[in-house]
């Protein structure tokens, strides 16, 4: 619980993003998508992308790229972590295939 709370109480780094007006947390962001790839591996790479997603700087990801490929881009540069953590979590949304082991 300790960790989730110094995600809302100013306690971890941020910085302002001027393109969503708000505030991003690169190095949470980054921990996440981490953890995320470290537990879900074998789902995630079932997924896949629907839609083209882009990512400031870089050249589009297209449609039916899987996930952890995007999650990658988050881990390589933590800068723009956020941006793909928000993509990632709006893949997820968007998933109508369900996994099942």
């Amino acid at each position: 619980m300790t960790a989730v709370i110094s995600l809302v109480n100013s306690s971890s780094p941020y910085v302002y993003d001027l393109r969503t007006q708000t505030y991003a947390q690169p190095a949470s962001a980054y921990q996440v998508l981490q953890r995320m790839l470290t537990v879900n591996s074998a789902a995630l790479h079932t997924l896949v992308t629907e839609q083209i997603i882009e990512i400031e700087g870089r050249d589009p990801l297209p449609a039916g790229t899987p996930l952890p490929q995007l999650i990658d881009v988050g881990i390589t540069d933590k800068h723009v972590a956020p941006t793909v953590l928000s993509e990632l979590m709006e893949a997820l949304r968007t998933q109508t295939r369900w996994v099942v082991d």
